[in-house]
């Protein structure tokens, strides 16, 4: 996970440099539209099949091959019907995305509509992978791809620059798509994968992913839209250079709370989906708020602390305007990675109803925030609706689990969530720019570590760096 951030904060980088505010904003929108279409296309099955994965697995290998051939297929067939569909209406794509239809941007945007039933295969083949709980390949596959993507995208960024960017879209979704079946082929025995060849369509199967759609795809038209209403409103209203500072913003917080989130959806999520009693189910749920929330906190506050330095560093100097952006945008990370960790028992107990009225919630309270701002001041206003709408949605999420499952915050974790918010908050809002009060930031952080990490999880840090470095 942590590798993989890093080749992601490398890929911002050599994007900044080489195309600038403008480029990486006009970068954001083609990887948005690539990543609406690809997250549309299972309309929300894709969590019913990493369930079904998970517990055939487990408990019913000999359902497994037959499940995932008829998954296989039917997220193809449906990803080949979303890509003729975007090509029909790719002008109206361009003007809602890009804030024009000039022949040149129906180019751009041609290859990132082509990577997409690849994208959406690769992200299968990984969710079998993840299944098995096998993290360990789950991370290499990950971060082989972004390795070879990143290898792939220097010449020909460096060459033909944002219609570069553009044909790295597709180039990267075949490299996504060939390294997972790699790793999934080598979870699977030779006898799976001799029955995946000769598998029947099954059509119980897409009965059984039936209802993980109906209840999910609102849900995931949610999460898809808004965040790419939003940057296409800050397009049309300040331009493409807007959207990269954004963007600047967005990769900062994003790149480092993915590690934890996607920790939790690799790893807690399947095992949840194998837990039946209520109990276990939730001392697994207060694991994942503690472990999301210390390794939220330690990196928010170093990012805080130096963070014109570190967008210097990361992006350009070019980008320093997302400077005052980033005390907002990562505290609402912060609750974030609580709310995240919360809504794990969600899909595994099929609360879809309620999944649904708290994801309607959210983002209702975000684009009331995010227009209530108005046009001038929308990278002020999308920066407060993120952090009010993940508030809305650890509130709601936490009142909904402690009514359905008892469910309730540890006093160790409670003692947690006030020291990191209040630590965050110190340093958040002081004048950083003063080398006083970074010195009483870096004060703040490690009283913030030593009343707040335990002496197993200090002894569990060293064994990990211990192991690490090796035996010299």
């Amino acid at each position: 996970m942590s590798a993989n951030m890093m080749v992601g904060l490398i890929r911002n980088k050599l994007l900044a440099i080489l195309l600038g505010p403008s480029g990486v904003g006009l970068f954001a929108q083609l990887m948005g539209v690539q990543n609406l279409a690809a997250g549309l296309v299972p309309m929300g099955m894709q969590a019913g099949a990493l369930k079904y994965i998970a517990k055939y697995r487990s408990q019913e290998p000999e359902r497994i091959a037959r499940f995932v051939s008829t998954t296989s297929k039917l997220f193809l067939l449906l990803s080949l019907v979303t890509v003729a569909l975007c090509f029909v209406l790719i002008k109206v794509i361009a003007g809602w995305a890009l804030d024009s239809t000039q022949p040149l941007y129906l180019l751009y945007l041609a290859p990132p509509i082509l990577g997409v039933p690849l994208l959406v295969q690769s992200q299968l083949w990984l969710l079998y992978v993840q299944a098995g709980l096998e993290v360990k390949s789950y991370s290499k596959a990950t971060v082989t791809s972004s390795v070879i993507g990143l290898l792939v995208l220097l010449p020909i960024v460096l060459i033909w620059r944002q219609a570069g960017a553009a044909a790295h879209l597709l180039l990267f979704a075949l490299i996504s798509y060939v390294v997972a079946r790699l790793y999934a082929n080598r979870s699977m025995t030779k006898k799976l994968a001799a029955e995946l060849k000769q598998a029947s369509f099954d059509f119980s199967v897409i009965a059984s992913l039936g209802k993980f759609a109906l209840a999910n795809l609102p849900i995931t038209a949610f999460a898809l839209f808004v965040p790419f209403i939003v940057r296409s409103q800050i397009v049309h209203d300040l331009g493409f250079q807007a959207n990269g500072i954004y963007q600047a913003v967005f990769a900062m917080s994003n790149q480092y709370i993915l590690v934890s989130t996607m920790a939790m959806q690799t790893y807690s999520f399947p095992k949840i989906s194998q837990l039946s009693e209520t109990s276990d189910i939730n001392t697994e749920v207060n694991n994942a708020v503690r472990a999301s929330l210390l390794f939220a906190t330690a990196g928010i506050l170093v990012v805080l602390t130096f963070r014109d330095f570190l967008i210097s560093l990361l992006f350009s100097h070019k980008f320093l305007p997302a400077v005052d952006l980033l005390p907002i945008q990562m505290s609402g990370d912060l609750i974030r990675s609580v709310a995240w960790a919360l809504q794990l028992p969600l899909l595994p107990q099929e609360r879809f109803r309620a999944r649904a009225a708290l994801a309607i919630m959210q983002n209702s309270v975000f684009l009331t925030v995010f227009y209530v701002a108005g046009a001038d001041a929308r990278l002020q206003g999308v920066v407060v609706a993120n952090a009010a709408a993940w508030a809305t949605m650890m509130t709601t999420t936490y009142i909904y689990t402690n009514r359905v499952n008892g469910y309730s915050f540890t006093r160790q974790n409670l003692r947690l969530l006030v020291t990191s918010f209040a630590a965050v908050a110190i340093v958040a809002f002081a004048p950083f720019g003063d080398l006083r009060w970074r010195l009483v930031s870096v004060v703040v952080f490690l009283l913030w570590a030593s009343t707040s990490v335990s002496r197993d999880e200090w002894s569990k840090i060293a064994g990990s760096f211990r192991k690490r470095l090796g035996p010299g």
